[in-house]
């Protein structure tokens, strides 16, 4: 019996994305991934919106819960914003179940 007792891990998840103003809504941006040691769980992803911080870019992206797949979700607009903030999450189905964040800077 395996006790659920590590955070999952992002694994090589890049602190800092750079994206074109023209990368059209819908295109993978980035491809988060991540583990857990404890056995048989699964993995799901989100993405925050955070109120609190002034460059949240959040509303311009989505993620898929379970492959991870960050999709850009409206256009980007330099001249509007030149660069922001996105809050990831990756939790486990263990029980309780446990959770890890990571900041990912984002370049237009």
């Amino acid at each position: 019996l395996d006790v659920n007792d590590n955070d999952p891990q992002f694994m090589d998840l890049s602190s800092e994305l750079t994206l074109n103003e023209l990368t059209p809504p819908e295109v993978t941006a980035l491809a988060v991934k991540a583990e857990d040691k404890d056995l048989l769980t699964n993995l799901t992803f989100a993405l925050l919106t955070r109120a609190d911080i002034a460059d949240d870019m959040s509303g311009h992206f989505t993620i898929n819960s379970t492959t991870g797949d960050l999709r850009v979700q409206t256009m980007l607009d330099y001249e509007t914003r030149m660069e922001g903030t996105l809050v990831l999450t990756v939790q486990d189905g263990g029980s309780p179940a446990r959770t890890s964040t990571s900041t990912v800077r984002v370049m237009v």
